[in-house]
Parts: C-alpha cells; sequence; structure tokens
C-alpha cells in the first residue's frame, strides 16, 4: 500500500526515474498507446436509408440538398393538358400544398403567440439542470477533499508509527549485532582459556 503522505521515496530523482522507466516498460509491454474501447457502435441498424447515407458520407460522397420539386405547383405538361387525370393530380399537389402552407402558418403563429415563454421556460429548465449539476459537482468535490484530508490525517499518523516502529527494529537489530559480538568475543576468550588450559 502506498503512503504518498509520509513516503518521501520520490523525492529522490534518481528514484523519480527508476519509476519513471518501470511505467514506460510496463506501457510498452502493454501494446498501443490507444485506450482500449468497448465494440465498435453499428449506428442505423434499424434505417438502411439512414445507414447508406453516412456509408456515402464516410466514403466523401456528397449529399444533396432537400428535393423541393415536389412543393412546386406546376400545371400538367403540354402533351396532358387535356387530361383530367393530370390536372386532378395537379389539383390535389395544390391542395397537399395548400395544407402545408396553412400547417407552416399555424406554427409561426404558435411561435410568435407561444415561442417566447417556451423558449424562456426552456432556459429556466436548463439553468435548473446546470444548477443542479453544478451542485452535484461541488458535493463530489467537497467529498473527495475530505477523503483526502483523512486519508492525510491516518497517513500522517501511521507514518508515525511506522517511524517508532523502524527504529525499533534498527535498535533491535543494533542490539543483536552487539550481542553476536559479544558472543564471538567471548567465544574468542573460551577458546583462548582453552588452549592455555
Amino acid at each position: 500500500m502506498a503512503l504518498p503522505y509520509i513516503d518521501k521515496d520520490l523525492d529522490s530523482a534518481d528514484a523519480r526515474d527508476y519509476v519513471d522507466n518501470l511505467i514506460r516498460e510496463e506501457m510498452r509491454s502493454m501494446g498501443g498507446s490507444k485506450p482500449s474501447v468497448g465494440q465498435d457502435v453499428s449506428l442505423f441498424e434499424n434505417s438502411p436509408a439512414l445507414k447508406s447515407l453516412l456509408a456515402s458520407v464516410s466514403n466523401g460522397v456528397s449529399t444533396s440538398a432537400i428535393d423541393t420539386s415536389r412543393f412546386r405547383l406546376e400545371p400538367p405538361q403540354a402533351s396532358e393538358k387535356h387530361s383530367e387525370a393530370a390536372w386532378k393530380l395537379a389539383v390535389d399537389n395544390a391542395h397537399a400544398q395548400l395544407e402545408h402552407q396553412q400547417n407552416r402558418l399555424l406554427n409561426l403563429e404558435l411561435l410568435n403567440a407561444y415561442g417566447a415563454n417556451a423558449w424562456r421556460v426552456s432556459n429556466f429548465q436548463v439553468e435548473a439542470a446546470v444548477k443542479l449539476v453544478t451542485a452535484e459537482v461541488e458535493e463530489r468535490k467537497a467529498a473527495i477533499l475530505e477523503v483526502n484530508k483523512e486519508r492525510k490525517i491516518e497517513q500522517t499518523k501511521a507514518g508515525t508509527e511506522l517511524q517508532a516502529l523502524e527504529q525499533r527494529w534498527r535498535d533491535l537489530v543494533d542490539q543483536c549485532l552487539r550481542i553476536d559480538i559479544a558472543n564471538q568475543v567471548l567465544q574468542a576468550e573460551i577458546d583462548e582459556l582453552r588452549a592455555t588450559a
């Protein structure tokens, strides 16, 4: 477990270079520099028209503008000028265009009457959503800050205990070495006394 608030090993340039080299080696062994992502998303599986349009745009083919020819009011061609069916189609087209124009006019009147208020309500809703998200972000930041404060307190406390334990370990190792040296000295004296006896 890393204790970044008390571990000072990375303060030296050699240790930092060593760690950076280890990270670079690990990254090379992981493969490409692109992060792994999930499977490719297939767009417009349920809409062949949109799928073919996406494919043509992906291949660099420009899309055509909206076909406005069906919105024109044209009389029948000269060869069909006396055809009742052709005139009926032209009149039906004129009725359809009139209905579309009336719908557009109605939409514009509704927009004129209620559009500004609808826009204000929409802006109010967006602002409320932004405030909620901002408040949540601030809460998360405060929670992260609190976790980091607690972590620092715990690590500092643990660091003091670890330093005391490390000092105790050094003292015990030193004491063991002194005892070992004293034993060797005593053994040498015993061997010398036996040799002279």
